[in-house]
């Protein structure tokens, strides 16, 4: 537990260290004076200075988050630098500690470096650290500094308060930071989620663990959905759990992270003739996609119960209707969500057969998608061949939504959606074998 200013710190461990190595054996008779001839100093002379002083933070300021009644520089979802300047006047400073909009932890830190970090200082005086903030949204945000000194003392925690703009950034398809680029989520071998930034270039970053209280959720196994419905700036995301009869809409804060999920029970039919057998809940679902970038088309399309479904997306999912796609067995297939292949204006729909590794493509209409099917691949995405198979946007900023693919747990590598046959680029400087599953779908058949 964080102690109060101008108390030891409980939360951290004070080392003290010796010369003296502990495979040495022990000179019996040898005096002190003796021992520190031989390069062996006594644990007396080892110890800190003493200390009943905390330290002090002097200083916050930063001109790209000026403070609170200046005018902004930058935007919300945009990182910016700050300057902290600390000093203490006794056994030295251990580190120094920043939240933005939060409490600071008192046991593990937080996972995400873009609203939070300690920079050890390792005994000096005094110190100016420049650190880097996201804030997630519009509005009024707080930084919260403080400083630990050797002995564990602590000082008063310094607020600096200050104002950032909405993101100017129009939405993209498959944006979860707010900076206009497409990512990827996957999730690790210990079941948490991660984000790897795209680079708009053809390439993502290393992963950035996804924090929230999907801290504490095993995502392995999730069927996993984006969500660009026009009224965020960033994709929010939809989850289902197998033997689960609901879905859950994570909310993205803006920078990736994920607050507490909203339950979204299964809609009613909406067709003018309702099928007897049209799903009650989402306990049949096996594959799900949104299409379309938050205008009239954007849709939720399921399958469920091997039959595809189709829902209007707005402020809520919509009543749904039956999706006829014909010449494709869904009882064994994935729905992928290639933007607008055909250049109609219109979102496409791709179907992958898991086990021949076709995809067919189902072209966008105006109330949905056609019940013709037409090739666009007639082999080599199979479960086998290439587990992962689906599309989060324009990864390489060309203009032409990109598909990704795993290629057995080798590589990440994506494509234009235009020319399927292309071997493609490498896309994540990590091997796919780092994780379990890219956008909720499995690395292993």
């Amino acid at each position: 537990m964080a102690s109060a200013a101008g108390r030891p710190h409980q939360g951290w461990t004070v080392s003290r260290r010796t010369n003296v190595p502990s495979a040495r054996p022990l000179l019996v008779g040898v005096g002190v004076a003796a021992l520190v001839g031989l390069g062996v100093a006594s644990t007396a002379s080892a110890a800190p200075p003493s200390d009943t002083t905390a330290p002090v933070v002097d200083s916050v300021t930063s001109t790209d988050f000026p403070p609170s009644g200046s005018t902004p520089t930058h935007h919300a979802a945009q990182a910016g630098r700050l300057s902290l300047t600390v000093h203490d006047e006794g056994s030295g400073l251990a580190n120094v500690q920043w939240v933005l909009d939060g409490q600071f932890a008192t046991g593990s830190p937080t996972r995400d470096s873009r609203t939070s970090g300690t920079q050890f200082l390792h005994g000096a005086a005094s110190a100016t650290v420049t650190v880097t903030v996201t804030p997630p949204s519009f509005g009024n945000h707080m930084l919260a500094v403080r400083a630990i000194d050797r002995a564990g003392y602590e000082s008063q925690p310094t607020s600096y308060s200050f104002f950032v703009p909405t993101n100017p950034t129009p939405q993209v398809k498959g944006d979860l930071t707010g900076d206009g680029v497409p990512d990827l989520l996957v999730t690790d071998a210990a079941g948490e989620l991660e984000v790897l930034p795209g680079t708009g270039s053809g390439r993502v970053g290393r992963g950035i663990a996804v924090a929230g209280p999907s801290d504490s959720v095993d995502w392995r196994g999730t069927v996993l959905a984006r969500v660009t419905t026009g009224l965020s700036d960033v994709d929010q995301v939809l989850t289902h759990r197998p033997g689960s009869t609901t879905l859950l809409q994570w909310r993205n804060d803006g920078i990736g992270d994920l607050a507490a999920p909203a339950l979204v029970v299964h809609p009613f039919c909406g067709a003018a003739t309702c099928p007897a057998d049209f799903p009650k809940d989402f306990g049949g679902l096996t594959s799900m996609v949104t299409t379309g970038t938050g205008t009239a088309t954007t849709a939720l399309v399921t399958i469920e119960g091997g039959k595809a479904y189709l829902y209007p997306v707005g402020i809520r999912i919509g009543s749904g209707v039956p999706l006829p796609l014909d010449g494709v067995d869904l009882t064994r297939s994935d729905l992928v969500a290639p933007g607008d292949v055909d250049g109609d204006g219109r979102p496409d729909l791709w179907v992958r057969d898991r086990t021949t590794g076709t995809l067919t493509q189902f072209a966008g209409t105006d109330d949905g998608f056609s019940s013709t099917g037409t090739v666009v691949a007639d082999h080599g995405f199979s479960v086998r061949r290439s587990p992962v198979v689906t599309s989060v946007g324009d990864l390489t900023g060309d203009g032409v939504g990109d598909l990704v693919t795993a290629d057995a747990g080798t590589a990440l590598r994506s494509r234009p959606v235009t020319d399927l046959s292309s071997v493609g680029r490498l896309l994540s400087p990590a091997r796919a074998g780092a994780y379990v599953a890219v956008e909720g779908q499995p690395l292993t058949p």
